[in-house]
């Protein structure tokens, strides 16, 4: 959906939310929470993540500013499906859900945005269960990466990507170990794929190749 609407929908939201700040770490909700709450991140960034059977952490969503999401038991009236916590601090602008169901009626062009979006971030939700399901660990890493690289600037050799969070989450986040993601960025860096600048920078020298590579099962 365009700028345009996104920047209405926070026009109408706005004088019906309200500031908060968390500290990295702190939970904004846990799976099975009633209390729904929209959020809408200013500074900072977001976790979404459940606990598989055996204890272990999946994360499935990393949220950072400019981005609204909590919405979905607003919508549905079930649980959240999963928890939210602070990866580092963060400021929000939030909503409560008898709020945001008072507003729903005079301004359902929200409601509609709202969906829209949900239905980008299940299409997300589907591209991550392909790539966790890869079985070469380098086109993984470079499908998730080619994710954060625009169509328009694949040929562009000055294109520099930086992991949104610690090499630990991102490797949890495209379901690796830290260690595997290491590997696989070693590897595309030895093939003059990347160009490492930091330790979560990179400059994209190959955009084409690193595409081809994570879009291959095994490499």
């Amino acid at each position: 959906m365009d700028r345009q609407t996104a920047d209405r929908v926070k026009e109408i939201l706005l004088p019906h939310m309200k500031v908060r700040n968390f500290a990295a770490g702190d939970k904004l909700w846990e799976q099975g929470a009633t209390n729904g709450m929209l959020v809408d991140v200013l500074e900072g960034r977001i976790k979404i993540f459940r606990y598989l059977p055996d204890g272990r952490q999946v994360t499935m969503y990393l949220f950072g500013p400019g981005i609204i999401f909590g919405y979905m038991p607003l919508l549905d009236g079930r649980p959240y499906p999963a928890n939210a916590e602070a990866v580092t601090d963060v400021q929000a602008k939030v909503m409560s859900r008898q709020d945001f169901l008072d507003l729903i009626p005079k301004h359902p062009e929200v409601c509609h945005y709202l969906l829209h979006e949900l239905s980008t971030r299940l299409r997300d939700a589907l591209d991550q269960i392909e790539r966790r399901t890869m079985k070469g660990t380098v086109s993984k890493v470079a499908a998730a990466l080619s994710a954060m690289v625009p169509p328009e600037r694949v040929n562009d050799q000055t294109l520099i990507v930086t992991l949104p969070v610690s090499a630990a989450d991102y490797a949890n986040l495209i379901g690796i170990t830290p260690e595997s993601l290491s590997r696989a960025l070693t590897r595309l860096v030895d093939e003059g794929i990347l160009h490492r600048l930091g330790s979560n920078r990179f400059q994209v020298l190959a955009g084409q190749e690193l595409l081809r590579i994570g879009s291959e099962m095994v490499w």
